[in-house]
Order: C-alpha cells, then structure tokens, then sequence
C-alpha cells in the first residue's frame, strides 16, 4: 500500500505535538490508524509518501521510526525512491 497524508509520530519540529481535537487528526491518518488498515487488509508492505518538511523530521529521524516499526514493514518515501512491484 503506498498512502500520503499521514502525520508521523510525535514530537514534530520544536517540539510540536499536534492537539487532538485539531482538524489534521480528522483529515490525515495516525501512524497506529496507517497500522489497523494494514493488518485488517492484510496488506504486506507500506509506503509512506508526502512527508512535509514542516513535520521537521530528518531523513534519520524517519529511518529510525522505520525501525521502530519494521515489525509492520512500513516505509517512508524519499525523493528518488524506486519501488520494484
């Protein structure tokens, strides 16, 4: 599954947690809702794509959430990305 509009795990840039009842968690999937949907399809992989630079994580900081979650085989997309299907 490749899916956008997701907001990374928290903090963000400056230590930024985004409340909940603001309207992105309304419009934009949680990690642990990109989560539910894979293991409910059944879907093998993930990839994670528009990651906005206003989120303020480094390239790093997202190969260390994929650690984080490599139990779940989630990605996130980088420019230049190549995806063999």
């Amino acid at each position: 599954m490749i899916i956008g509009n997701v907001i990374p795990d928290e903090p963000l840039k400056d230590g930024y947690f985004v409340p909940q009842d603001n309207k992105l968690r309304k419009e934009m999937f949680s990690i642990e809702e990109i989560i539910e949907i894979k293991e409910k399809l059944n879907i093998g992989k993930v990839i994670i794509t528009h990651i906005e630079e206003e989120w303020g994580k480094s390239f790093d900081d997202y190969k260390g959430l994929e650690k984080k979650y490599r139990q779940f085989n989630i990605k996130f997309a980088f420019d230049g990305m190549r995806i063999k299907l």
